[in-house]
């Protein structure tokens, strides 16, 4: 996989089933992941070991997206939307991002 160094992955859910492989998944392939959970049990895989490494992050996901945002995730890949409503939240959150990088 060619990939530009340091591309910024934010995993909203990566302790749960999905999450647990996608995050080492994209480490091993040179992403710098960041995972959110909410702290309820632990990933189902390893995720500091060798050459993975996943900065776990304890937060909801309406916090996780704004963390996310604030430190200039090139994508945020959340496994946990329950809602329209919550789908929403997260566009409307990228969208007024990308809007004030603009207007600066």
């Amino acid at each position: 996989m060619d990939i530009e160094n340091n591309k910024k992955v934010h995993v909203i859910g990566a302790t749960g089933h999905i999450g647990s492989y996608l995050c080492p998944y994209l480490s091993q392939n040179g992403y710098c992941v960041t995972g959110y959970h909410r702290g309820v049990h632990n990933p189902y895989t390893v995720f500091d070991s060798g050459n993975v490494q996943v900065n776990l992050k304890r937060m909801y996901r309406v916090k996780a997206v704004d963390n996310a945002i604030n430190e200039g995730a090139d994508v945020i890949c959340d496994l946990i939307p329950y809602t329209v409503e919550d789908v929403e939240h997260i566009c409307n959150k990228i969208l007024n991002a990308d809007r004030r990088d603009e207007i600066q």
